[in-house]
């Protein structure tokens, strides 16, 4: 399709108004929510509604069969890219979070689930066989986070995974042992943050090795049903995705490295201190994984509990009140709020200076992996600060201005879990609708935008 028979943006809305119409509530997927196959093999906090992101994927390709390459900069454990994978799309990531990296490239790379199971039974005999109690793990307040037969445990199932031959394959057992972590840490499962649970519960952790094996399985049976639904439509090929998915650890701030004909995404929707905290839920299951795995050479893991959320959007307050005041001009409906807000402690306002102008940040750099009159689809949800609403889904396109066009807003309502801060958090309540916002870039010819309602 030549650049003078692109679909119009019109067409684009048009199709996804048509969606809607199978029922007023369509885009909240209630009872379609599902996270299946492969998108079942980590509990990442706050994860994606896989069918909502292939209908979005799926109306887009439609409008616009050319789409060849797909990017998410945020993307976490990979709904994007998995749906991207299941319609023969190239793909490519970026994310802060190395377990987040780590999770994609297990379920892009791994797709030959027999001989995983091989190699399961090699690990668990290495585990049999193990009677050392040396700690693989150095990090501080060990003790506090894990029982001694605890620890003992994931040392010998870290060992296990070390002397496996095959990367790949050691990049799925790092996935299973991180959900191994989660599940026999001290630490609570119903909450992204590290909180300790009572000292009661300690001493009846579960064994690891039990655990590890139970999670291996499971994932196993994932991969083998994710394995044959790829190869039904011929996008597998002797255990390999037949399309390419390039994968990085990466500040979205940072110089795009792609040239996408989409972008699907949902970026942190506040800073991660006081929203969902995606660092410190990966900050105990990465102590137990060899870095060198995960991606790049060089990479460490954290070596305190707040390192990858300080370093994420709005995680540096420093210089942030002065950098928010250019912002304003762009932004009608940030100004307004940011009015209310001058009234609010220092913190507060600090807080939400310092998101947005991370995020600005990332707008610039994002846009410039975009080929001309590329789509958008980023989800958004409006958080509150000290009864305040911040309104990331209007100051979003108002922010981008002139670069992109605004073709259509979808509301939908959301499950109180996903994205979502606890309601006797000072800072915010909890959020309840997200905006899924799309977007074009703007071509030779400067397009209309229409208004948001």
């Amino acid at each position: 399709m030549s650049a003078l028979t692109k679909p119009s943006s019109a067409q684009l809305a048009r199709r996804l108004e048509e969606l809607a119409k199978a029922g007023d509530r369509y885009w909240d997927f209630v009872g379609r929510d599902a996270r299946e196959h492969v998108h079942s093999l980590f509990h990442y906090p706050a994860m994606m509604v896989p069918r909502l992101q292939r209908d979005l994927i799926e109306t887009c390709i439609g409008w616009d069969p050319t789409i060849r390459l797909i990017a998410d900069p945020f993307v976490g454990s990979g709904t994007v890219m998995t749906e991207t994978m299941s319609v023969g799309r190239d793909f490519t990531g970026t994310d802060i979070n190395p377990l987040a990296i780590l999770v994609c490239r297990a379920k892009a790379e791994c797709l030959n689930a027999k001989a995983l199971s091989c190699d399961l039974r090699r690990l668990l005999r290495f585990v049999a066989s193990d009677t050392s109690e040396r700690i693989e793990a150095r990090f501080p307040n060990r003790d506090k986070w894990f029982e001694r037969h605890v620890q003992v445990g994931l040392s010998r199932l870290h060992r296990a995974i070390q002397a496996g031959s095959s990367a790949r394959a050691r990049r799925f057992w790092w996935v299973v042992l991180a959900e191994t972590v989660r599940l026999t840490s001290n630490s609570r499962t119903s909450t992204a943050k590290l909180h300790l649970r009572p000292p009661a519960e300690f001493a009846s952790r579960p064994n690891p090795c039990t655990v590890f094996e139970q999670v291996a399985q499971r994932n196993l049976e994932s991969v083998r049903i994710q394995c044959k639904l790829l190869a039904n439509n011929d996008l597998v090929h002797r255990g390999k995705y037949v399309g390419r998915c390039s994968l990085r650890v990466a500040d979205a701030s940072h110089p795009a490295s792609w040239m996408a004909d989409l972008m699907v995404t949902s970026p942190p929707y506040g800073d991660n201190h006081t929203t969902m905290a995606y660092g410190q839920a990966s900050y105990l299951p990465l102590q137990w994984i060899d870095p060198s795995d995960i991606a790049e050479v060089g990479l460490h893991s954290p070596s305190s509990i707040r390192e990858i959320d300080s370093a994420s959007i709005g995680g540096s307050w420093t210089g942030a009140l002065q950098a928010v005041e250019p912002l304003l001009d762009r932004s009608p409906q940030l100004r307004r709020t940011w009015d209310h807000l001058r009234v609010q402690p220092r913190d507060r306002r600090v807080r939400v200076a310092a998101y947005f102008r991370d995020l600005d940040a990332c707008l610039a750099s994002l846009m410039t992996g975009l080929r001309r009159g590329a789509v958008m689809v980023w989800t958004v949800a409006d958080r509150s600060v000290g009864g305040e609403r911040i309104p990331l889904s209007a100051a979003l396109p108002e922010l981008i201005g002139d670069r992109a066009e605004l073709v259509t807003a979808i509301t939908r309502g959301i499950p109180q879990s996903r994205k979502s801060m606890p309601a006797n958090n000072s800072t915010g309540q909890t959020m309840r609708r997200e905006t899924i916002l799309i977007l074009r870039m703007a071509s030779s010819q400067r397009s209309r935008r229409p208004s948001m309602n």
